[in-house]
């Protein structure tokens, strides 16, 4: 094929290969087209060619499910089309991300947890799913950390997850959350990509002190971020997410990223974030990784498989 080198992969080379899915937001983990069937409807400017979405359409996307969402049977429905889009890609292991907002359609946290249970009973015996309770800091409330805390009792989270831009700006805010998770056991994950310096990464990282760190590309451009995750032994997950103002998945960047903290002695897992956002299954996002000349097939299998 023209412009295609015998070094060059493709998704096939990947699919056969079992993976881990390090970060899976398992409310927006299918392709379009299964979110459609789900759905019942089509969303307006969903990019036709398979790019990843633009900042308007991911919170139409988010705005669509919510208003879709009405009870139990349907959270229960909308996880199982990530699990089986997953199973699909030969993922056996996944950290499932479950969005805090939706039980916004359930009467209690039991329901909710309910919902949760029934998705991942389909799948036990092909899949391992560990589960993470994501709290959106741009979006919570007075009640929003009772619930949560609520939900942490249930015993089938095994960490927290905090994002948004708020996050980054404040995250004096969250420290006390996020000590008392940790001082019971759960693991905490943030998210580092609405920091804007050196300096705004490490005050997060300081307060919080997370074990994972998801998209923290900032890391790369400082040597005391570097020695802080070392130090502390904190994983880097890298997914295909975008800024949302292009749109437009920089793999090379990423792969860049992902080799400066390998050379640097640090955990680096891949994980597929929003299939439906930015349409990247693992086997995809890897093959695309590949392709940039920065990684061989054999060292993005490694990745793929580690633990």
């Amino acid at each position: 094929m023209e412009g295609v080198t015998p070094s060059m992969t493709t998704i096939a080379d990947f699919i056969k290969v079992q993976k881990n899915d390090f970060h899976n937001n398992l409310d927006l983990g299918m392709s379009y087209p299964s979110y459609v069937l789900w759905s019942g409807f089509y969303m307006p400017d969903f990019p036709s060619d398979g790019s990843a979405v633009n900042k308007k359409i991911a919170s139409e996307v988010k705005e669509y499910t919510q208003y879709r969402v009405k009870g139990e049977k349907d959270i229960t429905s909308l996880l199982a089309l990530s699990l089986t889009e997953s199973e699909a890609d030969n993922c056996t292991n996944i950290t499932g991300i479950i969005n805090n907002q939706l039980m916004n359609s359930c009467d209690t946290p039991e329901t909710f947890v309910s919902a949760i249970k029934s998705a991942l009973e389909k799948f036990s015996e092909r899949l391992s799913v560990e589960l993470i309770l994501a709290i959106d800091t741009d979006n919570i409330d007075l009640s929003t950390f009772a619930l949560a805390s609520s939900l942490l009792g249930s015993g089938i989270f095994k960490g927290i997850y905090l994002y948004g831009e708020i996050l980054s700006k404040m995250p004096q805010k969250f420290a006390g959350f996020t000590k008392t998770a940790q001082e019971h056991n759960l693991k905490t994950e943030i998210f580092a990509g609405f920091t804007k310096s050196s300096d705004e990464y490490m005050n997060l990282l300081r307060l919080l002190n997370p074990n994972t760190i998801i998209q923290g590309e900032h890391s790369v451009k400082d040597s005391k971020i570097i020695k802080f995750l070392k130090e502390h032994s904190i994983n880097t997950v890298v997914t295909p997410s975008t800024s949302f103002s292009t749109a437009q998945i920089q793999f090379e960047q990423k792969a860049r990223y992902i080799r400066t903290l390998l050379n640097e002695g640090l955990s680096v897992k891949l994980a597929t974030e929003s299939i439906l956002l930015f349409n990247q299954s693992l086997s995809n996002f890897a093959s695309n990784l590949c392709n940039t000349g920065i990684f061989s097939k054999e060292e993005m299998i490694s990745l793929l498989q580690q633990k």
